[in-house]
Formats: structure tokens, C-alpha cells, sequence
């Protein structure tokens, strides 16, 4: 957002700095005003989200350029200290790529790992009902079941 205010209108990379030192991060400056953080971004596949563990997912994996998840520990850094909203832009690899939904909460926050990436929500402002049944519920990978949807052979997607 500090790139926003600062007068950024271009959707790309952009460098921030979290308590952890400075980051490369995506930010969308078009969708629903902008000045957006991108946290995670599917577009092609070329990025493997299914098959990593738990210290993948809490530093985040990929490139802010190309596919990634920015990462639990940082996404717990940012949402600390202030409120804040979130935007969620879905659409489908091809051939529906024109199939888009979004949704938007007035408040977000993912709490510390010691309380296993707990995800926190408010009350949708606008679009569809899509992260409702997340929230409150702790963060887990597949060596590390929080929620027990990986187990007895279940898996979430």
C-alpha cells in the first residue's frame, strides 16, 4: 500500500520491508482500486503448491514474477500490527479462464506459527461467500495436520 500512496499505478514487483528485511512482493494496482499485496498467485502450473511441507508454506516458495505463496510468516507480519482487508480474485486455468469470482472481507489476519497460522476473518463487504469455512480454522501441510483433512486418506483441496 505504501507504493500505492506513493503514487505506483503499475501491477508488478515490488521490493517492501518486513521485520525480516526487505521482500520482493506483487502487487495488483488495478483490481478494485489497487494497491493490493498479492499473497498467492496460480496462474499456469509451473509452480508445484501440493507437494511441500510445512517450512515451505511458513517462508513461502516461488517468485513474486511467476507463481508463489508469499508465505505464512510473513503473511502473520503484515497482518499484525494494523487491520487489515482482504481481496480474493479466483479465476480457472484455461479454458475457462474467463470464469472469474472474488470476494472481500473487511478484516484479515493469520496469528503466529505457535498458534499454527490461525486464520481470521470478518464479514464479507462484496461478491461471493468463499472463505467463511476457513476461517478460524490453523494451517496444516501434509506432515502437519491441524485440521484432520489429511487424515484416514482424506485430502483437501
Amino acid at each position: 500500500m505504501d507504493h500505492y500512496i506513493a503514487g505506483a499505478r503499475a501491477t508488478g514487483v515490488y521490493k517492501i520491508t518486513l521485520p525480516s528485511g526487505p521482500k520482493e512482493v506483487r502487487c495488483n494496482m488495478e483490481i478494485d482500486g489497487g494497491g493490493w499485496l498479492v499473497f498467492l498467485r496460480r496462474f499456469d502450473g509451473s509452480v508445484d503448491f501440493y507437494d511441500r511441507d510445512w517450512d515451505d508454506y511458513k517462508n513461502g516458495f516461488g517468485s513474486a514474477s511467476t507463481e508463489m505463496w508469499l508465505g505464512n510468516e510473513h503473511l502473520h507480519s503484515l497482518t499484525t500490527w494494523r487491520q487489515h482487508e482482504v481481496y480474493i480474485h479466483a479465476g480457472r486455468f484455461p479454458p475457462n479462464q474467463d470464469e472469474v469470482k472474488f470476494s472481500k472481507y473487511d478484516i484479515f489476519k493469520v496469528e503466529s506459527e505457535s498458534d499454527n497460522y490461525q486464520l481470521k476473518g470478518g464479514t464479507l463487504i462484496d461478491g461471493i461467500h468463499s472463505l467463511e469455512s476457513n476461517f478460524n480454522e490453523y494451517f496444516s501441510t501434509r506432515e502437519k495436520d491441524n485440521d484432520s483433512c489429511f487424515s484416514n486418506g482424506n485430502e483437501c483441496r
